[in-house]
């Protein structure tokens, strides 16, 4: 098919954007991570974000299990009010259905180290990565939220 959900379970909503393709791991115990092309709908044209005007979106869907869903969708929720230029944009969150996040083309940090492993990178370079990566953790730990990967 051509990706676009048309109908099936409550929980593949697809924010009326088309799948491209599938990102990470997608097997349990991971969330299922799909990124997706289109315009988000007007109703998420209010919120004074700049990456609402991106063409790509990243779906992440959660495990079956309940109890693991309504605590991600929580956490989720908490990032989203309280947004940080280290951390990914959410647009939109639901216990039954996964978070809306901004795609970032650069990729995530697993995919920039895994690209470092291949050729050299600059100190200077590792030492933003870093300040990017420890200034969104301490965002995320004043929120009260642990980041387990």
């Amino acid at each position: 098919g051509d990706g676009v959900n048309r109908g099936g379970p409550a929980h593949r909503r697809d924010w009326g954007l088309r799948e491209v393709d599938s990102v990470g791991p997608n097997k349990p115990p991971f969330a299922r991570t799909t990124l997706c092309k289109g315009t988000l709908p007007d109703a998420f044209q209010d919120q004074d974000a700049e990456w609402l005007g991106k063409r790509h979106w990243v779906i992440k869907r959660w495990p079956d299990k309940a109890n693991r869903r309504t605590i991600d969708s929580e956490v989720h929720e908490v990032i989203k009010l309280h947004p940080n230029p280290q951390l990914v944009g959410i647009v939109d969150v639901s216990a039954a259905d996964g978070v809306l996040m901004e795609y970032w083309s650069e990729g995530d940090l697993q995919k920039q180290l895994a690209t470092a492993r291949r050729k050299y990178m600059p100190v200077e370079h590792i030492r933003r990565i870093l300040g990017h990566v420890l200034g969104g953790l301490q965002h995320l730990h004043r929120l009260k939220v642990v980041h387990c990967d």
